[in-house]
Parts: C-alpha cells; sequence; structure tokens
C-alpha cells in the first residue's frame, strides 16, 4: 500500500531515482492501485538531470508490492513500489522505462505508456 511518506524508485530516464510520495489523488479507499496518479517530491537525481531536488511532480503507480488479484484467480506481485513521472501537461516525462508493468494499466487508460515498455506481465 502506497501512502504519504512512501518512498518509490522512478522507472523511466527522467534523472530521478528515488521520489517521496506527498499525496495521494482519486482514491475512494485507503489502497492505491496500478494506475494511481500521486504527488511526488524528488528525493535523489542521477549527476546530469534536468529535475532538481524537492521539486514536486506528479505520477503514474506502475508497480506495487501488494498483491493484485486478477480474474483468473492468480495473483501478481512485484518486488518494489516503482512510478512514472508527468510533467506539467501530464505528459511522460521520460521518453524510455524501465522493467515490467502489468496489463491491468490498459484499463486505465495508459495505452501510450505501455506501448513504450518492453515487457508486459
Amino acid at each position: 500500500m502506497i501512502q504519504t511518506k512512501s518512498f518509490l524508485k522512478v522507472a523511466d530516464n527522467s534523472g530521478a531515482t528515488l521520489v517521496e510520495c506527498v499525496r495521494v489523488y482519486r482514491v475512494k479507499d485507503k489502497n492505491t492501485k496500478l494506475g494511481n496518479i500521486i504527488l511526488v517530491s524528488i528525493k535523489e537525481i542521477k549527476e546530469h538531470s534536468k529535475l532538481k531536488l524537492g521539486s514536486l511532480h506528479q505520477a503514474i503507480i506502475v508497480r506495487i508490492k501488494t498483491p493484485l488479484s486478477r480474474r483468473n484467480g492468480n495473483f501478481l506481485k512485484f518486488d518494489e513500489n516503482a512510478v512514472i513521472l508527468l510533467n506539467s501537461k501530464k505528459e511522460f516525462f521520460g521518453n524510455r522505462f524501465f522493467g515490467l508493468a502489468s496489463s491491468e494499466l490498459r484499463q486505465k487508460k495508459s495505452v501510450k505508456f505501455l506501448s513504450l515498455i518492453s515487457s508486459i506481465i
């Protein structure tokens, strides 16, 4: 479960490596799911990055540690919590994405993201 003060890895080439969740948007219950939009603060960056420490950005949740049940009875669980950063126009900040993604993001209308990622589970 991702909540405020949770640390997450960044799964794109935007220049940030670690972010902290500041706020979770539009959640009816307290559990965050894949594809939810959150507000994050940047905590670690790479050397030659356009981003600055402490700047606020919106992000989409791509991987979560909590088990995700599918309709066929299988459970999907990732090893880490990961997000992809968005700019002010809600477009992707990076142009390459790393790691795995779930096909459940297709229901959240993140089809552009799924076309750019290397492997979908």
